[in-house]
């Protein structure tokens, strides 16, 4: 869908249609922006909406073939069930007067990635990866409705120029596995001919290549793995030039390391692109959101965004997470790259013993116990009860080593004199300090205090020694009542 390669419609032969020509009454045909063996892409203008559109075309011998027409159709489908913006948008579908049917599709400015290597040669790894991360949101978008792509290779993924920076589309799911069989999917490719060979034979899995039908999203793994070796080096894994040649190195031989064609690649790098060149599928990242994820640390930091997004998606379709072993540092802040079934597995499994251990011989032991705990308790209980009831009330000496530690923990001035001594207990502070001052009966759950303070001096208590009186604390008279009632 390159404007550069745009040619005028009326001086091609074997074309549907003609420069000026109006189809459906509402689109104008300008010129050819893309052709290939078995069709072609023409800019027209949507007359109605005042826009540009592309109309995509078979060739009328192409048309003449069942199984070509039905590759056509099913792209149609597939393409307009996929909303994504790395996926080329589908719009609708029409015919000439004289039936040949075209798919309306966006307009798209810039080139593909096989125009782009082959005018710039090998990519730099940041845009490398942040095209291939693209490339996976894509094919997510697609793998969660169940569609296959099975054509990704670098014609395919078109690069649109945008400010600042470029977006990957995908382009092509004319073969597509979406649940649909097709005559092309029982073809055995190793005597197959490049015309009938349904994909690429250099971007293509084992798999695929030993059947057709028989493939999942991780034959579209394969091919990306390809494609991102390819953007890196500037050329494939296998250097077979025969269909069947590169068949035999696919399927038995292994690739040529990344670094022994590029050495300046991380050696990391080359292991994200071998994983997804191991030949057994098992041995692959199981989704395009595992690749994106593990492509992260070798993208642009706004690849970020492409890969929370396409980690989310998968999760909210099927609940498949990004496997452990690919999170890059630093962690994604998306929840869907942390495995929490597999991090909260160990606390169940301590939390909650499958077989807990059974003593019915040690129960009547365990009664007497708690029996005599009981007891001991009890005594405890009444021996202090007794010991408050017999202590007189509070003596001035002791009220006046409480009155010294409440002013040592609370540097505050106090200007009034102490209360004189009573019967009872003086109301509020004369409580708190006695508690402060005498820990060892203090209840066990303490108030913080009000302010935040340093930790404050602990108040010693020598056996046998009688704390100095505060020399600022006057001693207070004899109460009047005491002395009437001596008297008396």
């Amino acid at each position: 869908m390159s404007a550069a390669s745009s040619s005028s419609v009326e001086h091609s032969t074997d074309l549907p249609v003609r420069a000026g020509e109006i189809l459906e009454g509402k689109f104008r045909v300008e010129r050819i922006i893309g052709e290939g063996a078995m069709g072609l892409v023409v800019e027209a203008t949507h007359l109605d909406l005042e826009e540009r559109v592309a109309l995509k075309f078979l060739r009328r011998e192409a048309l003449a073939r069942p199984e070509i027409a039905s590759r056509f159709a099913r792209e149609a489908r597939a393409a307009a069930k996929i909303k994504d913006d790395h996926v080329a948008r589908v719009y609708d579908v029409g015919g000439t007067d004289d039936g040949t049917p075209f798919i309306v599709m966006e307009f798209l400015e810039g080139m593909d990635l096989e125009v782009v290597l082959s005018k710039q040669g090998p990519l730099a790894i940041a845009e490398a990866a942040e095209h291939i991360i693209q490339a996976c949101e894509g094919l997510t978008a697609a793998h969660t409705l169940g569609i296959v792509h099975r054509d990704i290779k670098p014609a395919n993924l078109f690069c649109v120029d945008r400010p600042g920076s470029r977006a990957i589309k995908l382009l092509d799911f004319g073969i597509s596995k979406a649940g649909i069989r097709s005559d092309f999917d029982s073809i055995d490719l190793a005597s197959a001919s490049t015309t009938q060979i349904m994909g690429s034979p250099h971007y293509m899995s084992p798999e695929q290549i030993r059947s057709t039908k028989d493939v999942d999203p991780r034959a579209d793994i394969w091919s990306l793995g390809v494609v991102l070796y390819e953007l890196v080096t500037g050329q494939t894994p296998f250097t077979a030039t025969e269909v069947t040649g590169i068949i035999a190195q696919v399927l038995h031989e292994p690739h040529r390391t990344v670094r022994s064609l590029r050495p300046d690649v991380p050696g990391e790098l080359e292991a994200v692109i071998d994983r997804c060149l191991a030949k057994d599928p098992d041995n692959r990242y199981q989704a395009a959101a595992d690749l994106a994820v593990a492509l992260l640390p070798f993208a642009p930091k706004r690849a970020r965004a492409v890969v929370e997004r396409t980690t989310a998606m998968m999760s909210r379709a099927s609940g498949h997470m990004p496997a452990a072993d690919s999170v890059p540092p630093p962690p994604l802040s998306s929840p869907t790259i942390t495995n929490v079934a597999a991090s909260s597995a160990p606390m169940l499994s301590a939390a909650v013993p499958s077989n807990p251990p059974q003593e019915p011989a040690r129960r009547p032991f365990v009664w007497l116990a708690l029996a005599c705990v009981v007891l001991g308790l009890a005594g405890s209980a009444f021996a202090l009860i007794t010991r408050f009831r017999a202590s007189p009330a509070t003596e001035p000496a002791e009220a006046a080593r409480a009155a010294t530690a409440a002013s040592t923990l609370d540097p505050s001035p106090v200007d009034t004199p102490a209360p004189p001594a009573s019967d009872e207990p003086a109301p509020g502070s004369g409580a708190t300090a006695t508690e402060t001052a005498n820990p060892s009966h203090a209840p066990s759950q303490v108030t913080a205090p009000a302010r935040a303070r340093p930790t404050p001096p602990r108040v010693v208590r020598t056996p046998g020694t009688k704390a100095a009186e505060p020399k600022s604390v006057p001693t207070p008279p004899p109460s009047t009542e005491t002395e009437i009632r001596r008297e008396r």
